[in-house]
């Protein structure tokens, strides 16, 4: 124990802390190819984990009080590294199995939660009694010596965050995260000591063995960014070869033709082009949601003397478009790096049209369901401009809801408003919506009547409870 003191136990303490946020939001990228990435599945997590937690913590302090030994420190952490190492493996198999059980996301992010993210967390847990307990010298000090952990370990946290959301998500996969992971706690496990050579040696071979095995190369790519985790695919759709990109399990956000990246794969593309041919020669584009940037290439070439204002969260888009999706950027299109209802907030000019295509997964952000979004929208588009709106919804029950939820900041500040369904006759379906003035439409296009659905606001919005009864019922 003298060799091993209160500093030795605060940097081991901060190495925790670090992995458990890195851990916590690695997590969350886990899920969200096959479970998804909603508020549902970022609770699930979170719970899980802090269940776990504070199991670990519970037990942790038990054995501590009856041992009160380093090395089983450094055996939690060897533990860990197996349980990272272990979850890594699991996952990219699992979770395909977990998303076929049900429909309901909350169940299936709960139970992947509990099999992949519990017991590396329970370790976790378990990790700060047991140091708090070998840094305690005497009674008059406790307090202090517990203290100094507890502030040791939330620096580690804000680190693993930061530095996480910031910056490994921007360099490594999520693959790559966790496996780095689970080495680090190995050699945080040897570093402490005070374990069996042989004992370390089989925890290193158990780790290294199944870090191998996870890093065998996937059938379809994976692409981590600082914004989201990216699924790249290339497949053959009515004989032709394409390539998708999807962010969720929710379905593919936008593809192209391998053949001709230039032409427009999917319906809701290809109907918002369209709306836009329909109006008077327009000088001023803006696209809420780039995608792979299929939609925003299409109208750079049918509008050479338009300027296009392209707005997406993530700027590592541009990237991926252009190596796997044939995006070129064209001379009157500027790529702004910005979330799309900061970017209504802030509008600096106004568009004759304005493109609003935002997903996360299937999903439309809440914030672009509130009045005070409407208002800031429609201060955006010049007069006589329209707004075009590709949406997920239905004509009855909760997707009818959802329909009206979605379309009634619109309705509240355009004079007129009309739409369409990819699928009319489905529950559910892709739903292009036209408002403006006096927007030119195509005759299968239907009027919007009044809508007297309920009024969200930016303080009170709870819109994911209707998306998921939408998708589930």
């Amino acid at each position: 124990m003298k060799a091993f003191g209160s500093i030795h136990l605060g940097v081991v303490a901060t190495i925790a802390g670090f992995m458990l946020m890195v851990f916590e939001l690695a997590a969350a990228r886990i899920l969200a190819p096959t479970i998804g990435s909603s508020t549902y599945v970022w609770t699930s997590v979170i719970g899980v984990i802090i269940m776990a937690l504070s199991a670990g913590y519970w037990a942790g302090g038990r054995i501590a009080d009856k041992r009160n030994r380093l090395g089983d420190v450094a055996l939690l952490f060897f533990g860990l590294g197996v349980a990272i190492a272990t979850t890594t493996w699991l996952y990219p198999g699992l979770l395909g199995a977990i998303a076929t059980w049900t429909t309901d996301v909350r169940f299936n992010a709960v139970i992947a939660s509990l099999i992949l993210f519990a017991p590396a967390s329970f370790l976790l847990g378990a990790v700060s009694p047991y140091l708090a307990k070998l840094n305690v010298r005497s009674l008059a000090s406790s307090g202090r010596a517990v203290a100094n952990l507890g502030a040791l370990n939330s620096l580690g946290g804000i680190a693993g965050t930061f530095l996480t959301g910031f910056v490994l998500f921007g360099v490594m996969g999520v693959q790559a995260l966790m496996i780095s992971l689970a080495l680090g706690a190995v050699v945080t496990g040897w570093w402490i000591g005070e374990v069996n050579k042989r004992i370390k040696m089989v925890f290193v071979s158990v780790v290294v063995a199944l870090s191998l095995l996870s890093a065998a190369p996937q059938a379809v790519m994976a692409i981590d960014t600082a914004s989201a985790h990216y699924t790249i695919e290339t497949t053959t759709v009515g004989g032709n070869q394409v390539r998708l990109l999807a962010t969720g399990p929710g379905g593919k956000q936008s593809g192209v033709f391998v053949d001709d990246p230039s032409e427009l794969l999917f319906w809701y593309t290809k109907e918002m082009a369209k709306l836009v041919g329909r109006q008077p020669s327009p000088t001023r584009i803006a696209v809420l949601g780039g995608g792979a940037y299929t939609l925003p290439m299409a109208l750079a070439k049918q509008y050479p003397q338009a300027t296009i204002d392209v707005v997406e969260i993530d700027p590592e888009l541009v990237a991926i478009a252009k190596a796997h999706f044939g995006y070129i950027t064209p001379p009157n299109v500027t790529e702004i790096a910005m979330d799309a209802r900061v970017f209504v907030n802030q509008a600096a000019r106004q568009y004759d049209v304005v493109l609003v295509d935002v997903f996360g997964d299937d999903s439309i952000p809440e914030s672009l369901f509130t009045a005070e979004y409407g208002r800031a929208i429609k201060a955006m588009v010049a007069p006589g401009g329209i707004v075009v709106l590709n949406a997920i919804a239905g004509n009855g029950g909760a997707c009818g809801e959802l329909f009206n939820a979605v379309m009634r900041p619109y309705a509240d500040n355009f004079a007129q408003g009309y739409y369409t369904m990819q699928l009319p006759g489905s529950r559910r379906s892709n739903i292009i919506a036209v408002f403006g003035e006096s927007p030119v439409v195509p005759l299968y296009y239907s009027r919007l009547g009044v809508i007297n659905s309920r009024v969200y606001t930016d303080d009170f919005h709870p819109i994911a409870p209707l998306q998921f009864a939408c998708k589930n019922h």
